[in-house]
C-alpha cells in the first residue's frame, strides 16, 4: 500500500543486552552520591556478566580502584 516493508527484519540485539565493555560517564566513588551509587550498580552488573567497566570523569584519576579516563577521546 505505502510501499514500505511490513515484515520485521532480524536485528541482533546481543551487543546491546550483553556488552563486553561499558563506559560510565560521570563515574564517582564519593560516598552517598547518586553517581557513586549508580557506578557501583553498573560495575556489579558488569562484573557479574563479564563486561569490563570503564569510568570517565574529567576530575578524577581513579574511581573505585579503576583508572579513570578524563574524556571519551
Amino acid at each position: 500500500m505505502s510501499g514500505r516493508p511490513t515484515a520485521l527484519r532480524h536485528v541482533d540485539l546481543g551487543p546491546f543486552f550483553r556488552p563486553r565493555s561499558i563506559v560510565v560517564i560521570g563515574a564517582s566513588d564519593t560516598p552517598g552520591s547518586p553517581a557513586a551509587t549508580m557506578f557501583a550498580k553498573i560495575r556489579a552488573w558488569g562484573d557479574a556478566h563479564g563486561a569490563t567497566v570503564h569510568p570517565v570523569n574529567p576530575n578524577r584519576e581513579v574511581v573505585a580502584g579503576l583508572a579513570c579516563a578524563r574524556s571519551l577521546d
